[in-house]
């Protein structure tokens, strides 16, 4: 084969200049280099030729290279780590499968959280007992990475997996069970509100007043109001926000963000009052229109605008049921 394919010859030079040359070329010839070829260049003492060898495996496809490339993701030269990384993302046919629920038990960590980070994409069902392995992985950043694929999964069997990571230690694995259980978790509302709608950090409390957002449920008017007085802004900003989406009856927590120091919340408020539609928002709607802050006053503009809109066409609905001639009664 060496005597056809001259990228062969290349690749075993002494000289790393010629393999990197090689490798440079190697495109033309995928269908007749072996993959072995290539995973060998993976373990080179020049960290270009590593690299370079990694794009091309990449581009070949071959899942039997996943392997080489998950070890590689622990290589000393980062960009090397980082071409592994991506090519890894970039399998994405059934036979690729098998090999990265494989790499979700290898000894790295870094190559483990990969290898879950490739599988999130495939949805493949024959990977839930991997991923419910790997969410008690003794490193968070695996854990999270399993979450966030059991979310992708949507299985119903790995419900209760996915909300035991409610309790995690690690807050971005909370972050991630959060954002995973939303998208299949029956009745999820109570859930955030006994756990993560009282979580420690903020970030995690913020991540269920997004997932609450997306729930129109009777009990949702009440989380979310407790939420508007979260003492981190970034928490009642989304719940603001989440009020307006929902068109919660909550003026009375929205009014005093309208004073608030963040302009974030003064702006998310005054949108969220529009949205709405409470005529009792009205007056209060008027002193953001001498804030300082230029978005604040539009937003405020438009939700005055909006509230006047609302009132009028509710009178005109009213007039539309009263009869022009007194003396005759419309019956019903």
């Amino acid at each position: 084969m060496s005597e056809t394919n001259p990228i062969l010859a290349a690749l075993a030079s002494a000289d790393p200049q010629e393999r990197r040359v090689a490798l440079t070329q190697a495109e033309d010839w995928l269908d007749s280099i072996p993959v072995s070829a290539l995973v060998d260049r993976l373990r080179d003492e020049d960290a270009i030729v590593r690299r370079l060898a990694a794009s091309v495996l990449e581009e070949l496809g071959d899942p039997r290279a996943i392997p080489a490339l998950l070890d590689a993701v622990g290589d000393a030269d980062g960009d090397v780590r980082d071409t592994a990384r991506i090519a890894l993302r970039e399998f994405r046919d059934a036979p690729a499968i098998p090999f990265l629920i494989a790499g979700a038990a290898h000894a790295l960590p870094a190559a483990r959280e990969t290898a879950l980070l490739a599988l999130r994409d495939h949805r493949a069902p024959e990977a839930e007992a991997a991923l419910t392995l790997a969410s008690e992985d003794a490193e968070a950043a695996v854990r999270r990475e399993a979450v966030i694929a059991l979310g992708y999964l949507r299985a119903p069997s790995s419900a209760q997996t996915v909300l035991k990571r409610f309790r995690d230690a690690d807050a971005g694995v909370r972050r991630a069970a959060v954002g995973a259980a939303v998208a299949f978790i029956p009745d999820i509302a109570s859930f955030l509100f006994a756990g993560a709608q009282q979580d420690a950090d903020w970030q995690v409390r913020r991540e269920a007043v997004i997932a609450l957002s997306h729930f129109p449920a009777a009990d949702v008017e009440n989380k979310i109001a407790r939420s508007l007085e979260d003492p981190a802004w970034q928490v009642v900003k989304e719940a603001a926000l989440a009020a307006g989406k929902l068109k919660l009856p909550v003026v009375p927590g929205l009014i005093p963000l309208l004073r608030r120091e963040g302009p974030d919340l003064r702006k998310a408020s005054s949108w969220a009052l529009g949205e709405i539609g409470d005529p009792a928002a009205a007056a209060p709607l008027e002193a953001p229109a001498a804030d300082p802050d230029g978005d604040v006053r539009k937003t405020a503009a438009r939700s005055r605008k909006r509230l006047a809109e609302s009132v009028l066409a509710a009178l005109n609905g009213l007039n539309s049921h009263v009869h022009p001639n007194p003396s005759i009664q419309e019956r019903p």
